[in-house]
């Protein structure tokens, strides 16, 4: 099917990525989002033994603030054998749980170059941003000609409002969302500078505003999250109260 054929592209492309995944200027190459209703209180990272699992990844636990709510976990991976780690680990707790974590999606991502906007300064943001503006992007049926034609031209810049931005191309569990771009900021006072222009109404419908968008406003928690060493180190008062491994 065609998620198995972007699999196997994926897989090829992302081999070169993920040697230099360790980087400090280089964007994760795949993510991988959890994305579950209300306060997701039986998230399944609650319970990993994050000091002795090997290589786990970071992962960021955000909050939406707007439209419904629901709770994020991003998983910031460097390769395919990082996602299995996790998987791996995952796999042996207890998944009788249930809860809200048993309603959440979840959708794989690979970066995508074209999509993004500043992409080192989004990747130095990364462990000091307080929030996310979050742009997911669907197609219907029958829209992937259109889509695939407004997403050649590079989206982040305008979506963003030229804010450093990292772009994602969902390769599984997508459904209808194709793409997502997650913009770090340090402070939602970084909107206001473009408020007067808004209130005005100085704005225009582009080609790009065919295509459904759902932008959204996430609150990082520390306290949810799975970070290291070298991660919290940029801004240890943030991350005080974060797991470490």
């Amino acid at each position: 099917m065609r998620v198995d054929c972007d699999l196997l592209l994926v897989a090829a492309c992302a081999l070169p990525l993920a040697a230099q995944a360790h980087a400090p200027s280089e964007p994760p190459p795949l993510v991988q989002i959890l994305r579950g209703p209300g306060a997701a209180a039986l998230h399944p990272y609650a319970r990993l033994a994050v000091q002795t699992e090997p290589a786990l990844p970071n992962v960021l636990a955000l909050r939406a603030i707007t439209s419904t709510p629901e709770s994020w976990f991003v998983e910031l991976h460097d390769s395919f054998a990082s996602v299995e780690r996790l998987d791996s680990a995952l796999a042996k707790l207890d998944e009788t749980e249930g809860g809200d974590a048993a309603a959440a999606r979840v959708q794989l991502a690979i970066y995508v170059p074209l999509w993004s906007n500043r992409p080192a300064e989004a990747v130095a943001l990364l462990s000091r941003a307080r929030y996310y503006s979050v742009i997911v992007c669907e197609a219907g049926t029958g829209l992937d000609k259109d889509f695939a034609e407004t997403m050649s031209r590079p989206p982040a810049e305008s979506w963003s409002q030229n804010r450093p931005a990292l772009g994602y191309r969902v390769i599984s569990g997508a459904g209808p969302v194709r793409s997502i771009v997650f913009v770090p900021l340090l402070s939602l006072a970084e909107f206001d500078e473009g408020l007067p222009h808004r209130l005005r109404g100085g704005t225009t419908i582009s080609a790009r505003e065919m295509i459904t968008t759902e932008q959204l406003l996430l609150r990082v928690q520390p306290e949810r999250s799975i970070v290291d060493a070298d991660f919290a180190s940029v801004e240890p008062d943030l991350w005080r109260a974060a797991r470490k491994r």
